[in-house]
């Protein structure tokens, strides 16, 4: 699914058991975060927002993996 954005694939992590799941079940349930589609708005949301560093954290994590699901590898 490399034609996915980045908040279908994380929106799609929502099961998982670890901080990206944890992200994904939360920007699910954030009516702001809709209309996004990129890794970038949503930390500059999450910036604005002042987040714990463990929550930009899984947001650069969930960007990595990502990427790296885009790529193929």
């Amino acid at each position: 699914m490399s034609g996915d954005t980045f908040m279908n694939w994380l929106k799609g992590q929502k099961k998982r058991d670890d901080p990206v799941g944890d992200l994904a079940r939360d920007v699910l349930q954030d009516s702001r975060t809709r209309r996004f589609t990129t890794y970038l708005q949503l930390r500059r949301y999450l910036d604005s927002r002042g987040v714990h560093n463990c929550v930009s954290e899984a947001c650069r994590r969930a960007n990595d993996e990502y990427q790296h699901s885009k790529r193929g590898d």
